[in-house]
């Protein structure tokens, strides 16, 4: 997928999803998302609300490093509404063949098949821009994704005890990965 190209996806609900780079002008639909994500406690890494400063940084910087090789990332939209977004951080140095995956889906559009087509996505483009090896992690307790993560080949490589902490308590931290080939 270059830069400028999109995709369409049909969700097992029979909605149309368009898969697509983000734009500087996805700044204010994506902090609009992830304040909603923070807002209800979605097992995610984040953990406070972003304001409209900080967001158009992060698009401005996600364009720069998509155009660099450094990131993949896709935002899923429908009806012109971005309900999801995926990245894989491509890490530096020694570990260049390495990278971090992340995933939020807006609530309402969960366990439709649209994060796993994004994953599949990803992984396709990450292994052509010679990612070698994707990483995550996941809340141990969001059995879901863990769920999704293994049906697409992701394997556990280790637990972190108390690791993510999300309204005072502790929850364990599972490390995920898997080999895109060598």
């Amino acid at each position: 997928m270059n830069l400028h190209k999109e995709m369409l996806y049909t969700a097992k609900d029979g909605t149309l999803v368009l898969l697509r780079y983000p734009l500087e002008k996805d700044s204010m639909q994506l902090m609009s998302v992830i304040n909603e994500l923070i807002d209800e406690h979605a097992p995610i890494g984040a953990n406070k609300k972003v304001n409209r400063k900080q967001e158009e940084e992060y698009v401005r910087n996600a364009i720069k490093e998509i155009k660099e090789k450094k990131r993949i990332q896709f935002l899923a939209e429908i009806d012109k509404k971005i309900v999801a977004n995926i990245g894989i951080n491509r890490l530096y140095g020694k570990s260049a063949h390495v990278g971090e995956l992340g995933i939020f889906i807006k609530k309402l559009y969960r366990d439709k098949g649209i994060g796993e087509f994004m994953i599949r996505q990803a992984l396709k483009y990450a292994h052509k821009e010679g990612i070698k090896i994707v990483k995550l992690s996941v809340f141990a307790n969001n059995n879901r994704a863990i769920h999704l993560y293994k049906k697409l080949g992701f394997k556990k490589v280790g637990l972190l005890k108390d690791a993510l902490k999300d309204k005072g308590r502790y929850f364990d931290e599972i490390i995920m990965v898997k080999y895109l080939g060598f």
